[in-house]
């Protein structure tokens, strides 16, 4: 997933991850059907993790979003 600069060098929330992808084509809704995906919950709770309004439940959804973005669990949300 390419993203506007590369800021795995770089502290970030998942929030800032998310508003750093391209807005051209549809990369931002393909990362949230990913992670909607491998997650197993819907669109709209991924949205809600990304805006900080909820947070997963489960232990192997933060991993999921850690693996993908490859933001440690302690900075995904700030």
């Amino acid at each position: 997933m390419q993203t506007k600069k590369n800021k795995k060098s770089q502290k970030m929330t998942l929030k800032d991850y998310y508003d750093s992808l391209e807005r051209e084509t549809p990369p931002k809704q393909k990362f949230v059907e990913d992670i909607a995906s491998k997650c197993s919950v819907q669109e709209q709770t991924v949205r809600s993790w990304i805006y900080g309004r909820a947070k997963p439940k489960e232990e192997w959804h933060i991993k999921v979003l850690e693996e993908i973005t490859g933001i440690e669990r302690s900075e995904l949300w700030k």
